[in-house]
């Protein structure tokens, strides 16, 4: 006997559809004898439309009183024409009946389902990521005395955090005594403090609050290379050589601003795009350079 041919589990009941190859269908012997017995090409196709929703998807169990009631048959019609509708049905080592061709396209959407699900799955965990992140900056500013504008995407919170840190920098070096010789804050302070966007990103774990004098500004190229990586591998399907080579090329095109192509990747993940690179791409040139200063923005201060 014949393995089944398709899993054991390939469950379609949620599929409304069901792909029909029209020029297969047409040429088939059972269609053209059917020309000539009507009441055959009924029960054919309603078999065929039954073992869509079965499962596994494209069988049918190998029982005559069933197959009668699924091809809307009585006990006389379905005897004359069962062996002409079951013509290309298989019996399969778990005693069920399959058709080869509705076989095929249940595997093909079965593995859609799969995919489509495992999207759904990324898209979920990329919004908590987002969220949390855009929590934690919310946080940040508010202990500047910033109110975040409600509904504020992740980039304008980023640079109104950004446009915060410089502003603090700008105050504690004013306020230096200038014959103390000692370095100013923002001197001193100059490397990232990934904590306060990238780390919450890369565990999914709130980060915690780190110290005023500990917080600078971003290496956008840095988080490039890091979180954008990540995610080229992830919407790609490239190894990671392949990835950096292109991140290297989007950050030529983008001459070299890195929040810029940065930026792009997000969106492309945001929008869940069928062809990432191609949309990477067409997005960076329609897209405008980055402030790194974020001088535009509105806000409230306590």
């Amino acid at each position: 006997m014949t393995a089944p041919l398709t899993p054991k589990n390939c469950d379609l009941r949620d599929f409304e559809f069901m792909s029909l190859d029209v020029r297969r269908l047409l040429r088939s012997d059972t269609w053209l004898e059917a020309a000539s017995d009507p009441r055959l090409g009924h029960a054919s196709m309603t078999l065929w439309a039954e073992c869509w929703h079965q499962v596994p998807a494209g069988s049918l169990p190998d029982n005559d009183r069933v197959l009668a009631r699924l091809a809307m048959c009585d006990p006389a019609e379905w005897e004359r024409i069962r062996d002409r509708a079951l013509s290309g049905w298989i019996k399969c080592d778990d005693g069920r009946l399959y058709h080869p061709v509705v076989a095929e396209k249940a595997v093909q959407a079965f593995e859609r389902k799969g995919e489509f699900r495992e999207a759904n799955l990324n898209r979920s965990e990329r919004q908590k990521r987002w969220r949390d992140r855009s929590r934690d900056i919310c946080a940040q500013l508010r202990s500047f005395g910033i109110t975040p504008p409600g509904g504020a995407k992740l980039a304008t919170l980023e640079g109104m955090l950004e446009e915060a840190l410089r502003d603090r920098d700008a105050t504690v070096d004013a306020s230096v005594d200038a014959t103390s010789g000692r370095p100013s804050v923002s001197e001193t302070h100059r490397t990232v403090d990934s904590r306060y966007i990238s780390e919450a990103d890369a565990s999914g774990v709130a980060a915690p609050a780190s110290p005023a004098a500990d917080t600078a500004l971003p290496d956008w190229r840095d988080r490039l290379f890091r979180q954008g990586l990540a995610s080229v591998r992830q919407l790609t399907g490239k190894p990671d050589a392949a990835a950096r080579s292109l991140i290297g090329k989007w950050l030529r095109e983008a001459k070299d601003d890195a929040r810029k192509v940065l930026r792009t990747i997000e969106d492309a993940q945001e929008q869940n795009a069928a062809e990432p690179v191609a949309w990477i791409e067409a997005a960076l040139k329609a897209r405008p350079a980055q402030r790194s200063d974020s001088l535009a923005f509105t806000m409230g201060r306590g």
